[in-house]
């Protein structure tokens, strides 16, 4: 899934993450934020919406740390086009309600013979990246 594109298919906004170092940026919709430690609940700053139409290409990912919890995935993107900065994506199964990745931990990847996918009604894989 790194290096791969993805064509937006349904809005949505990309948010200063204000609970962690400054300049980092995380996407929030509203199946996506529920367990984010309020995060989300009171207002936060939206640095940009990301418009049908517009393509994201998959940067980096990371097998990551919950403890005595296990491992998730952290998913990190850029959009060329409408925000160059890095955000993330929705994919820890303990940060979020609704990871946009499956399967939701790196050892049900490795247990199952399983591909890591994109798995949410925002994005749509594209063959080719515009901007590659």
């Amino acid at each position: 899934m790194a290096n791969k594109c993805f064509e937006v298919v349904e809005p949505f906004n990309i948010y200063l993450r204000e609970d962690y170092a400054s300049k980092e940026y995380i996407v929030g919709t509203d199946e996506s934020y529920i367990r984010m430690w309020g995060t989300f609940r009171e207002e936060k700053s939206v640095a940009t919406t990301l418009p049908v139409g517009a393509e994201l290409k998959v940067i980096r990912i990371q097998s990551f740390s919950r403890g005595s919890t296990g491992y998730c995935w952290r998913v990190y993107a850029k959009s060329e086009e409408n925000f160059s900065e890095e955000f993330e994506l929705p994919a820890c199964w303990s940060l979020t309600s609704n990871p946009w990745v499956s399967p939701d931990s790196p050892w049900d990847l490795k247990q199952g013979g399983l591909n890591l996918e994109m798995n949410t009604k925002y994005l749509e894989i594209k063959h080719a990246c515009k901007n590659s």
